[in-house]
């Protein structure tokens, strides 16, 4: 565990937050780090920015609203990075991300700059959408809302299967909400591109030990929390995430 004062705070959005540390992380793309706010309690939280330790928190629960509070100059700690990264097969890959699905992709085409990239970048709102200008340095960008306030009027799953029909892609890897990415595969496994997808999941200690993000027979916290599409077949993934508790709930 290291102790680390906020050296910045960005506004995203009205509800998602970026803080930055003067802090230099050696993770790959990918990977994630628990964080803790002292006498609080310590979650999971994707890498937005790297090597400089950056972290973005879509507020929606009690540690992540707590978390958004903090000010510069306020500590929090930093363990890890833990969990796997990605991995690029080829040199065009296409990037769909929903949401606050967004941050762990961010870094992967930031720092690979030799590979040509594509960016389906999905939001309710314009107002929800985030990382616009760091993607387009290295991407084209195709935007969708959910109310047409952007881009495209649907949903980030809408144009890929004639993006495919038009584009070669070497593969694809995506990030978001977990009935997203579930259709996301299907169109994938349709067009037979090799697909990578980085996983959410309730975690308590992030080492593999305690079991609470299992899914199937895997840990999203050891084997993940990037995975490739064959090795979710006959798992859990996209029919049921766990609680606090462990008990399994359906995803709707």
């Amino acid at each position: 565990m290291q102790i680390l004062k906020i050296e910045d705070k960005i506004r995203e959005t009205y509800n998602i937050t970026t803080l930055r540390f003067n802090h230099v992380i050696n993770a790959k793309p990918g990977q994630f780090v628990m964080v803790w706010i002292p006498s609080f309690s310590e979650k999971p939280f994707s890498l937005s920015y790297m090597p400089q330790t950056g972290i973005t928190i879509d507020a929606v629960g009690p540690f992540s609203n707590k978390l958004s509070t903090l000010e510069i100059g306020d500590k929090i700690g930093i363990r890890g990075p833990y969990g796997n990264s990605f991995e690029l097969k080829g040199k065009k890959i296409l990037v769909i991300g929903g949401g606050i699905g967004m941050v762990p992709l961010v870094p992967l085409i930031e720092e690979n700059k030799e590979n040509k990239f594509t960016t389906l970048i999905g939001a309710r709102t314009r107002q929800d959408l985030i990382f616009i200008s760091r993607i387009k340095e290295n991407s084209e960008v195709i935007i969708t809302t959910q109310d047409g306030s952007a881009g495209i009027k649907g949903y980030v799953t809408d144009p890929i299967d004639d993006l495919l029909k038009k584009e070669d892609y070497d593969e694809i890897v995506t990030c978001g909400p977990e009935a997203m990415m579930m259709k996301v595969l299907d169109i994938a496994n349709t067009h037979e591109i090799p697909t990578q997808l980085s996983l959410e999941r309730y975690m308590k200690c992030g080492l593999g030990i305690c079991g609470s993000c299992s899914i199937g027979s895997l840990r999203v916290c050891r084997d993940g929390p990037v995975f490739w599409a064959d090795e979710l077949k006959n798992t859990e993934f996209g029919r049921f995430k766990r609680n606090i508790g462990g008990r399994k709930n359906e995803i709707s």
